[in-house]
């Protein structure tokens, strides 16, 4: 039946849960509001209800970790992005009608307005495709355009948000299959910009954040982060997300490892237990130094270290106990002997004191929202 309608708005709830239940009668209505505009023979527009309790296989392949989760499907296509806004009709209704609306901006040029796009082969294809990836970028579907040079026909062109170039392209596309795979490449950046909006989704992925702290302003240092992350890590991606923090926005997670924008940029990693600091931003340059970075996250070496500090740490802790107590006169009594090692215990104890907790774990969904199954962060 998915496959059947252009647009597919499911509710996966449990009858039990105090936020689905809420959610039941908006639901209703907005389903209501919604059938009244688009008929069911229009084929464009399906809200359906999934109780995951009665339904453990859907639920378990969709991997809802959290009651309720509305999910979106286009053109039979799970998206990417869940609805995680205001649960009012209000809402729902204006967020389903724009992903109704034509996701590609058409630009006819010479005051000429034809049909071109509709009746063109593949406008089709490129639309399904916008769709796909709205949000992630724009189409753009451009006829009489006088940048075309006389031996091409058409071309396909990209531009970075961040970047005052386009890329033209060779690649031109005859299948859906193979234009979404090309666009999804482009348009889904390995290295994301985490903000107040996207963060739950991308913590509810539940990989370490690898995070760039940095001014927005500040180009060179994201360009040389996202170098390094395309040059050394593409693998590296099925265990951590890679993302770029706007340091004014979170200047809090900042504070809480002791750092102002006068450290930046810095990387640091929040394994949703604790943040670990990147030594220095500047080794970047040094071929593997960020992977083995990453490697020791994944090893267990950074949480060890954490604990109980670096190998080296713990050695020169050791030595200077160990020198200083032969030092020691013979005949200094008990009393002053045991409050001398407890000072050194101390001293112990900040040289391999951890850096701080987790942070970005609490932008993850949150209970005053959701019932959530499974707590793994």
């Amino acid at each position: 039946m998915i496959a059947s309608y252009e647009l597919v708005f499911v509710n996966f709830h449990a009858e039990w849960c105090p936020f689905s239940q809420q959610l039941s009668p908006i639901f209703k209505v907005s389903d209501n509001i919604l059938s009244q505009e688009f008929s069911v023979e229009s084929k464009r527009v399906l809200l359906g209800r999934v109780d995951c309790d009665a339904n453990p296989n859907l639920s378990n392949r969709y991997q809802i970790m959290k009651y309720p989760t509305l999910k979106f499907f286009l053109n039979g296509k799970l998206m990417k992005k869940e609805y995680r806004g205001q649960r009012t009709q209000t809402s729902i209704v204006k967020h389903m009608k724009q992903l109704l609306t034509d996701p590609v901006v058409h630009i006819e040029y010479n005051n000429y307005s034809d049909l071109s796009a509709i009746i063109h082969p593949k406008y089709n294809i490129f639309r399904k495709v916008a769709a796909d990836l709205r949000g992630f970028c724009e189409f753009f579907w451009v006829t009489n355009s006088t940048f075309l040079t006389s031996n091409k026909t058409e071309i396909i062109a990209f531009k970075s948000s961040k970047s005052t170039q386009q890329s033209e392209y060779d690649f031109i596309y005859e299948t859906y299959d193979e234009f979404s795979s090309w666009s999804t490449y482009l348009c889904t950046p390995i290295v994301r910009e985490i903000t107040f909006e996207n963060a739950e989704e991308i913590i509810e992925e539940k990989l370490p954040l690898v995070i760039l702290f940095h001014i927005s302003s500040d180009y060179k240092s994201s360009e040389i982060f996202k170098e390094v992350v395309h040059k050394e890590l593409i693998s590296a991606t099925t265990k951590v997300n890679f993302v770029t923090a706007d340091a004014k926005l979170f200047d809090h997670p900042l504070h809480h490892i002791n750092k102002t924008k006068k450290d930046l940029p810095l990387i640091a990693i929040d394994s949703f237990k604790h943040i670990y600091l990147f030594p220095k931003f500047e080794d970047l340059n040094k071929t593997g130094i960020l992977a083995n970075f990453i490697e020791d996250l994944n090893s267990g070496k950074l949480h060890h270290d954490y604990h109980f500090g670096t190998e080296e740490q713990t050695t020169k802790s050791n030595s200077i106990q160990i020198n200083d107590i032969k030092e020691k006169d013979e005949e200094v009594d008990k009393t002053q002997t045991e409050e001398y090692e407890e000072s050194e215990d101390d001293f112990t104890e900040e040289l391999l004191k951890p850096v701080a907790d987790s942070v970005f774990k609490k932008l993850a969904p949150s209970e005053s929202r959701y019932t959530i199954l499974k707590d793994e962060l």
